[in-house]
């Protein structure tokens, strides 16, 4: 299965296609003419697995957003405190210095009250993505048949053409045709796309979850940045907000369709699907990254020298032993442990602990100034100074801190101090970017899209053997290729499509080469779904009964387990599903 902006890639190709009878071209521009409603057919798979999810991870995702939120803010009132204080100590100073100072200060201890209230939050949430919950096994690779799938998985791996066929049939209005122009560019865009996924990844989302989650984000920001598509949450879809339904007549459209499809098993709720969709769309572009800080302005900090890490952990009375490792690669260009979740999640905790320790240490410095004089972060901490842990720690007097911060030493290691907590948190929000990446919750952003974690998805790599068998240390592994042996048995797998070197593009544009029943073809997505069209329309729909996650090849039919066996024989038995069987 593709993402979100690989399903719009491919819908955006196909209805750039001309069609070659009037009736093609119908449902082409109903497809042009309503995006809304091709956008709803593109993503149906994505509609289906959010009508059957219990939200857990739309969960995670808005616990994390609305952190990602807090520590924006907080990194914003920073630079305003920075900023207000050299407005304060400007040449010649302002009439209102010292209401800029105090302003200043009142946004220093905001920062610090709310960044010390979110460290639970942070902690808690760090420790319910830890073990990937979100990231689901197939069923069957726990040997679960068929009648206990959700919906998602039989919808990928079970008459999915049914469902199109039937749909397909059923169009008799514009908006109708114009769903199908999307459900034609998903059914082949995940033809082709899981494909590519498989190829990349190492075998089908079955045997590497983990890897295929990684791979599948890799590729649509590929693809985003490629081929232009929209922004998630500028996606029309009818103006909706979360939680709201889908347009009744589309919702009824697709419910005949698979009921038809799927007899005898439950009909998704594409209203509580839809609602779902919306709201994770819009979750996915909360993640922003932040500029990096502006230095004090010339002639505020001379000579100052940088602030050592581990003198402000120990000096905030945080245990200093999280660390990430700094040994250089021994090949960059290949995923290592530097690129793991538990790396990333590393520097995501110490990246906290550093701003709340920051927070704490500014505060007191000001503080100590006020008494002594002269501001650092260590060089005046009193026997037993005001709690700076304590929200009802009151700011420092305005007056007398503008007094204190006027000796040039004092306002130079407090404004060098600020500028040094605004860029660890940089560090600290940039690897919370990764870190929620590394665990597959958002796309990677174009920084991250550099590092080899998420290169190794963008070209085919030359593979002698498909697929490999699943890596039972997968979840601590699954940065890196597989080092696992061949599932067997590798006859009756489908040959991979793509040679070596190709970008994702590849499934997306026509004119890239591909194999398809061992025969060099010019074909991608957007070129098969328009075969699926043409035959459509000539009432010679295709009856073959595929596999949409690719997971014993291209084009594979769907498949089972030969009874009496399992999943995790040493030599696979296999049935291929005629065109009617679940």
């Amino acid at each position: 299965m593709i993402d979100y902006h690989s399903h719009l890639a491919v819908l955006q190709e196909f209805l750039k296609i001309t069609g070659g009878t009037p009736e093609e071209n119908s449902v082409l521009q109903a497809g042009k003419d309503d995006p809304d409603a091709a956008f709803i057919g593109a993503w149906i798979d994505h509609l289906v697995i959010h009508a059957d999810s219990d939200g857990f991870e739309l969960d995670l995702l808005e616990k994390a957003a609305g952190i990602w939120s807090n520590a924006v803010a907080i990194y914003g009132q920073l630079g305003e405190a920075q900023s207000g204080i050299e407005q304060a100590l400007g040449s010649p100073p302002p009439a209102n210095a010292a209401d800029l100072v105090a302003q200043a200060l009142q946004k220093l201890v905001a920062a610090r009250d709310s960044a010390l209230a979110s460290q639970a939050d942070i902690e808690a949430l760090k420790a319910s993505i830890e073990p990937l919950p979100h990231i689901r096994p197939h069923p069957r690779q726990q040997d679960v048949k068929e009648p206990s799938w959700d919906n998602g998985n039989r919808f990928l791996g079970r008459r999915t053409v049914s469902f199109l066929n039937e749909a397909f049939s059923k169009a008799n209005s514009k908006r109708e045709r114009a769903v199908c122009a999307g459900l034609i560019s998903s059914y082949a865009g995940n033809l082709c796309g899981s494909a590519y996924l498989g190829t990349v990844v190492a075998g089908p989302r079955r045997l590497h979850r983990f890897r295929d989650r990684i791979a599948r984000n890799a590729v649509g920001a590929h693809l985003h940045k490629t081929k232009a598509t929209p922004k998630l949450s500028g996606a029309g879809l009818f103006g909706a907000a979360p939680g709201a339904p889908l347009p009744a007549d589309i919702a009824a459209f697709l419910q005949s369709a698979f009921a038809v499809a799927y007899p005898g098993r439950s009909v998704p709720d594409f209203d509580a699907g839809y609602g779902k969709l919306i709201r994770h769309l819009q979750l996915l572009e909360r993640f922003k990254r932040v500029d990096l800080p502006m230095p004090p302005a010339n002639g505020f900090v001379q000579n100052v020298p940088p602030t050592d890490v581990g003198d402000i952990l120990a000096a905030s009375g945080i245990d200093s032993d999280l660390s990430i490792s700094s040994a250089p690669d021994s090949d960059p260009t290949t995923p290592n442990t530097s690129d793991s979740k538990s790396s990333s999640g590393a520097g995501c905790i110490l990246g906290i602990l550093l701003i709340f320790a920051f927070l704490i240490m500014l505060v007191v410095c000001i503080v100590q100034a006020i008494d002594k004089g002269k501001c650092t972060v260590f060089d005046f901490l009193a026997p037993d100074p005001p709690d700076p842990r304590d929200p009802t720690t009151p700011a420092p007097e305005a007056s007398a801190a503008l007094t204190a911060l006027q000796n040039p030493d004092n306002a130079a290691h407090f404004l060098q101090e600020i500028f040094n907590m605004r860029m660890v948190m940089w560090q600290g929000l940039d690897s919370a970017l990764a870190y929620l990446a590394v665990t597959g919750l958002i796309y990677p952003d174009d920084l991250l899209m550099s590092s080899p974690l998420y290169q190794q998805f963008l070209r085919t790599p030359g593979r002698p053997e498909w697929p490999l068998r699943l890596d039972p240390q997968a979840e601590q592994t699954y940065h890196r290729d597989p080092l696992t042996a061949v599932e067997n048995p590798a006859v009756g797998v489908h040959s991979q499509p793509f040679p070596p070197e190709l970008a994702p593009d590849a499934f997306v544009d026509s004119g890239q080469t591909m194999l398809y029943n061992n025969v060099a073809s010019k074909l991608s997505g957007s070129q098969f779904a328009y075969i699926f069209l043409r035959d459509l329309v000539k009432g010679k729909p295709d009856r073959r009964n595929r596999d949409l996650d690719a997971d014993r090849g291209f084009m594979h039919e769907c498949w089972d387990i030969a009874d009496g066996t399992s999943i995790n024989d040493p030599i696979l038995s296999v049935k291929i599903l005629p065109e009617n069987a679940l």
